[in-house]
């Protein structure tokens, strides 16, 4: 295939659109506008390597992702989810499995089936946001791989092999991810 693309619209085109997955899967609006400029650089160095297999969009989407997963590989991710882990576990017990009446305890999808059929309450649009400010929120090291399984849709075992976790680790973070969300779902409610 011809090599068509053209860089100079890259910005007007496609810009608002990486810097939102950017800030969405990073949580850090400068890290994002580095990671940005970075795969523009790269898209732009590398333009000659375009094949025209895909749109410009997802050739530079794809360069983006690679960008941020080796952001995260970077930081030393691994250390910090045991960590995390390890220090949170009576805390995170207690706090979303007590019986006592003002915790959330035992309760665990109801806010993924309601937010379903909420709709008929609140517009798509709302829910949207609300879900991304509280994805947000999560820490750091959460968030991609809670954006790994339920946007890029990969499996459990690619995931952990990507981030550098065990299935444990992984199974952990994917649950406790889902009962953040679920707490500050209600409270935006």
């Amino acid at each position: 295939m011809q090599n068509n693309i053209f860089p100079e619209n890259w910005v007007r085109e496609y810009g608002n659109y990486l810097f939102s997955l950017a800030v969405m899967k990073l949580g850090d609006k400068e890290m994002a506008k580095d990671l940005l400029q970075e795969t523009f650089f790269s898209a732009y160095k590398n333009r000659n390597q375009f094949r025209g297999e895909a749109s410009e969009k997802t050739w530079l989407t794809t360069i983006l992702n690679n960008k941020i997963k080796d952001y995260y590989r970077s930081i030393k991710t691994r250390p910090r989810f045991i960590d995390y882990l390890d220090k949170t576990e009576a805390a995170f017990q207690n706090y979303y499995y007590s019986s006592e009446p003002h915790h959330y305890g035992h309760v665990r999808d109801e806010v993924w089936v309601s937010a379903e059929t909420s709709d008929k309450v609140v517009r798509r649009k709302e829910v949207a946001k609300a879900l991304r400010d509280c994805i947000s929120l999560l820490p750091a090291f959460m968030i991609p791989v809670f954006q790994a399984k339920y946007m890029d849709e990969k499996k459990a075992d690619e995931i952990c092999k990507e981030y550098s976790i065990t299935a444990s680790n992984y199974w952990v973070i994917i649950h406790r991810a889902k009962v953040l969300l679920q707490d500050c779902l209600r409270k935006k409610a």
